[in-house]
């Protein structure tokens, strides 16, 4: 299978030769270094760059330990650079939050004006810690996540059924699909969590007890697309057994598991009074592979999955996502008004535009549709208005400015809704 990444690949090419740092971010084995090292370097000398323009270094290299000094590295950054100033250099550093005085490194590098520098790292509180800290107006952030259902569909040669029912199973790790069987998916499913993220969101957090985490990660494995928080995470362990945490404790693990890119949590957006309801949260999972590595691979297509999967399209264009609601008032029979919240099931903001979007499940009715527009239409004239057909729909505006789309367009042709 034939992999292209041409949103990331895209981002990168845009923002080549602008003078800034690029951090390339993401959850581990999303296809961060296969992006850099492969895509964007086939692009460099496809457009005419010569080989020795382009310094590729890992600092994962257990061969080259000298690279992990900066002092060495850069001297023999120096070495390759020197007099040489009227070329443009690609300086590509890998697993950069290995190197311990990076940012010693690229305060040196910074000073020749011809050098465009890129760095991967999959621990987000490096970026943050140590390079936005120094470099916040000088760096542009890429975060690359494992491949969207539109990506593994250009890639595979299933039907849209077929690839819907695999990538809700086997999710959107690259290397998963180029496994035969499921039994090989499944163990290296089982072994990506056991032996790269669970080590790691231990390391990077120096956790004691990482059975605490493992045990939040099931219950949030069984709770996706539902509304959760510390309350009701305490609440669930009372009543089955198991853990015994703090709020606090609770609140800090899940954040942990935001950070190291496992799921993320979305919060409430009052549109019409412009303000955000801090919890609960919404849980959506960054990849379905691990998720189910708690599920024992039993997980079909459901509602929350297409949820998910509507979500994580809408993260490879914007992470300005969430959850709507419209605060209104609604007189009862007594003549009585009485407050209430009607739920829009996404609103993001793309390329300087806003959009709140319904998503129409299989089994809708008809009445459920009538209902999942009319608190649509309850929006303001500010966004734009989209439901989105998971059982397919004619592209259709209508005079109430409201976009009815099929999933399928809605995934695979942006520029119909956009």
């Amino acid at each position: 299978m034939i992999i292209k990444r041409n949103i990331y690949l895209d981002k990168l090419i845009s923002y080549k030769n602008n003078g800034k740092l690029k951090l390339i971010t993401g959850a581990r084995r999303s296809g961060k270094s296969y992006l850099l090292r492969q895509l964007f370097k086939k692009h460099l000398l496809d457009t005419g760059a010569d080989p020795l323009q382009i310094i590729d270094i890992s600092f994962a290299d257990s061969t080259k330990p000298k690279y992990r000094d900066a002092k060495y590295c850069i001297n023999y950054m120096l070495t390759i650079i020197k007099d040489r100033r009227q070329k443009n250099y690609y300086i590509i550093f890998d697993d950069a939050y290995l190197m311990p005085n990076i940012n010693l490194l690229l305060e040196r590098l910074r000073e020749f004006d011809n050098l465009d520098i890129y760095l991967i790292s999959s621990k987000s509180s490096f970026l943050r810690d140590t390079i936005m800290s120094k470099f916040f107006f000088e760096t542009d952030e890429i975060t690359v996540y494992p491949l969207s259902f539109k990506e593994f569909y250009d890639a595979s040669s299933l039907s849209f059924d077929d690839a819907l029912t695999d990538y809700c199973l086997y999710g959107g790790f690259p290397a998963v699909w180029q496994l035969e069987s499921d039994a090989e998916k499944r163990k290296y499913l089982h072994n990506l969590f056991q032996q790269i993220y669970l080590p790691s969101i231990i390391e990077n957090h120096q956790l004691q007890q990482p059975n605490q985490l493992v045990q939040i990660i099931d219950l949030l494995a069984h709770s996706l697309g539902t509304y959760i928080n510390t309350q009701r995470i305490i609440n669930h362990f009372d009543k089955n057994g198991g853990l015994n945490l703090s709020a606090p404790t609770i609140k800090t693990y899940l954040g942990h598991l935001e950070s190291d890119f496992l799921v993320h949590f979305l919060i409430r957006y009052q549109v019409n009074r412009q303000k955000f309801i801090r919890t609960p949260h919404k849980i959506y999972f960054i990849d379905f592979g691990i998720r189910n590595v708690f599920l024992d691979f039993k997980s079909t297509v459901t509602d929350e999955l297409i949820e998910n999967i509507i979500y994580k399209n809408l993260l490879n264009k914007t992470d300005n996502i969430d959850l709507g609601v419209v605060v209104t008032r609604e007189r009862d029979e007594n003549k009585k008004y009485h407050q209430i919240r009607l739920s829009i099931s996404f609103t993001a903001s793309i390329n300087y535009k806003i959009y709140a979007m319904q998503v129409v499940h299989k089994n809708s009715t008809q009445k459920q549709i009538q209902k999942l527009e009319d608190d649509l239409l309850q929006v303001n004239l500010r966004f734009k208005k989209i439901m989105i057909f998971v059982n397919g729909h004619e592209l259709i505006e209508e005079k109430n400015k409201v976009l009815k789309i099929s999933l399928q367009d809605f995934l695979f042709h942006s520029e119909y809704w956009l």
